[in-house]
């Protein structure tokens, strides 16, 4: 939607040349920033007479240096930010700017040949085809998203033609009057109060005081811009809502004309007739779909889709099981086990039950021992924990 694709560039209309005018790239930074995307774009508008500094603030708006001398801009230039939101997260937005002209300059352009006539035939030709981006060919409202009016105090035919240009701004727009050369001294045309009063009949209007010359103001141009993204996020909100609505009451009137055509018995004898069938088929169908997709993900080593959308690739258990951890400090133990000493081992350890039969002996029962009518131990001769004399 914009009129030329440069930092301060004109474009070229009606199958004209390009030749001659002032068209540049765009800046790196918002070169790289649009291939990334951004979510929104805004267009504003920079309106009023000439000879106000509608150019110079455009310069300030994209951290140029100002320039003293005066040229007229011959048409309409655009200029294209990556404005930061602020609260916002990291969010950008292009602001897409418009120089706006009101009325044209055609440019000096020397023709080569000549005619007959002098060359007037051919000079006529040429500045037919010649088509300047103002005011007056195109609809510079059209997508717009916010107007800034700049005017001279030291002016009031400035001031009046800006008033004419916020009164026919819609409504729902919003606008920032600004009056600008605030370096000036001197007296002015135009007080204070008569602006206020302007932008007080507007619900979404504002005023400002610039200086371009010593960048005062310029920060509070930017700030203004979240006026505009604002009432954009707002009338997108309110068409998502319209559309939802519209969408829940197209679902309302089906279903309710469904219930209307609904019939219990008539039901019952489709289903006899082969509805039960049918539903039958329908499932299997289903079931079989669903089979496919899971043959399918299991010969590409997927896991079934997580409720949250992922997919998992299976993984052997092995590469999973962490390698035995070594430490060089632990002692061999194989050369521990192998320099064991079992010691000497005697000859009765290999006896036979029969001679261990002959090494028991039983304890002589005592005087004690019989009143109480216990039964004495019996204990292995030569054992370490028989009693004394047994």
């Amino acid at each position: 939607r914009g009129a030329g694709m440069g930092n301060a560039g004109g474009k070229q209309g009606g199958g004209g040349s390009l030749e001659g005018r002032d068209v540049r790239q765009l800046d790196q930074r918002v070169s790289q920033q649009l291939a990334k995307g951004v979510k929104y774009n805004l267009k504003i508008l920079i309106r009023g007479e000439r000879k106000c500094g509608k150019s110079q603030l455009l310069r300030r708006l994209q951290g140029l240096p100002f320039q003293s001398e005066y040229t007229p801009t011959p048409e309409i230039c655009t200029a294209h930010l990556i404005w930061d939101v602020p609260d916002s997260g990291g969010e950008c937005v292009k602001v897409e700017i418009w120089d706006v002209v009101d009325r044209g300059i055609k440019p000096d352009v020397q023709w080569a040949g000549v005619t007959g006539t002098g060359g007037k035939e051919q000079e006529d030709q040429k500045d037919a085809e010649v088509v300047l981006l103002d005011a007056a060919t195109i609809n510079v409202y059209q997508g717009c998203d916010g107007v800034i009016v700049v005017f001279d105090p030291s002016r009031r035919e400035t001031f009046d033609y800006a008033a004419k240009l916020v009164r026919s701004a819609s409504a729902d727009t919003p606008v920032l009057v600004l009056s600008n050369f605030r370096d000036k001294g001197g007296s002015q045309d135009v007080g204070r109060s008569e602006v206020e009063q302007l932008v007080k009949g507007r619900k979404r209007a504002c005023f400002l005081e610039l200086s371009c010359l010593h960048g005062f103001g310029v920060d509070d141009v930017r700030a203004f811009f979240q006026v505009p993204y604002i009432v954009m996020r707002l009338k997108s909100a309110q068409r998502s809502l319209k559309t939802t609505e519209e969408v829940v009451d197209k679902q309302r009137d089906r279903l309710d004309a469904h219930s209307d055509t609904l019939n219990y018995d008539v039901h019952c004898k489709q289903w006899q007739a082969g509805g039960a069938a049918r539903a039958r088929q329908q499932a299997q169908r289903m079931q079989a779909t669903q089979k496919k997709a899971k043959e399918a993900r299991e010969q590409q080593g997927l896991d079934p889709v997580s409720p949250g959308g992922t997919k998992q690739r299976l993984v052997d258990i092995k590469t999973l099981v962490p390698a035995p951890r070594i430490d060089a400090n632990a002692p061999d133990l194989g050369q521990e086990v192998a320099s064991f000493n079992t010691g000497k081992i005697d000859e009765a350890f290999f006896s036979s039950d029969d001679e261990i039969e002959g090494k028991v002996a039983a304890i002589p029962q005592s005087d004690e021992d019989d009143e109480e009518g216990g039964v004495p131990p019996v204990a292995l001769a030569g054992d370490e924990d028989a009693p004394a004399g047994a």
